[in-house]
């Protein structure tokens, strides 16, 4: 599995997008009801605040559609091994966002990544957020929401993963955003021509 690496530094424009009709997003810290939407115990929640993560809560009509969360203190990424990475104060991890079905393709979850964005401003000044390489509406998302996707989380011989930078050099600059990103997730760079 290959996790892509999108980054949105201070200073980063953000792209204009479409206004949704009573569109907002607010922090919750209604826990059974997070815990509900979801589909997490609420053990699982608990532990998520313990360690200083927060939930963003999107809704349209007072209706809510759709949630993510941003880490301030650690991060991990289960799913290939990546069991624990510190996260520095001007620093954000955002991860586990889902719109509810029903909401899906009507430009929610870029509205949120912006509005985290911006609420998460002055004191984060640099934000992460992965996505599985197969999920092209994600990445869509993640794009249109103004993130650079510099590169992939991927297996590798010498440690459990690595970083590989994005081939996109020739359009972007992404040498130090990618160099970053590795020392945020704390793993080695590498090519593919090395794995």
């Amino acid at each position: 599995m290959l996790i892509c690496v999108a980054v949105w530094w201070n200073g980063d424009r953000l792209p204009d997008l479409p206004p949704l009709s009573s569109f907002s997003v607010h922090v919750s810290t209604d826990r059974p009801f997070i815990a509900n939407m979801a589909d997490l115990s609420l053990g699982e929640v608990h532990a998520r605040f313990d360690n200083g993560h927060r939930c963003y809560l999107a809704s349209v009509d007072n209706t809510p559609v759709a949630y993510g969360w941003v880490a301030t203190q650690s991060g991990a990424i289960d799913e290939i091994g990546l069991h624990a990475f510190p996260i520095l104060p001007e620093s954000r991890y955002l991860w586990d966002f889902q719109t509810l079905p029903a909401w899906r393709g009507q430009g929610i979850y870029p509205q949120l990544l912006q509005h985290i964005v911006r609420q998460e401003q002055p004191s984060a000044q640099r934000l992460y957020i992965g996505y599985v390489s197969e999920n092209e509406a994600s990445q869509r998302g993640i794009t249109k929401a103004g993130f650079l996707t510099v590169g992939a989380l991927v297996p590798a011989e010498t440690s459990q993963v690595a970083f590989e930078p994005s081939d996109v050099a020739d359009v972007v600059d992404t040498s130090e955003r990618s160099q970053e990103a590795a020392r945020f997730f704390q793993v080695p760079v590498v090519s593919m021509q090395a794995l």
